[in-house]
C-alpha cells in the first residue's frame, strides 16, 4: 500500500494542507458567527424585557 502510492506530488500534499486550513478557518469563522448571533441574541432579549417593564 505504502509503495503504490506516488512520492512525486507536491502539489496533492499541498492541497490536502490548504484543505485542512481551510476547513479549519471554516470552523472558526462559523464559531465566531455563532458567538456574535448568541450575544445579539441576548441583547435583542434585554431590550424586550426593558421593553416590557
Amino acid at each position: 500500500m505504502i509503495s503504490k502510492i506516488p512520492h512525486t506530488h507536491p502539489k496533492s500534499h499541498t492541497q490536502i494542507m490548504i484543505a485542512k486550513k481551510i476547513s479549519i478557518f471554516k470552523c472558526y469563522f462559523i464559531n465566531i458567527i455563532l458567538a456574535c448571533l448568541e450575544i445579539l441574541h441576548v441583547k435583542i432579549i434585554c431590550k424586550s424585557t426593558f421593553r416590557k417593564k
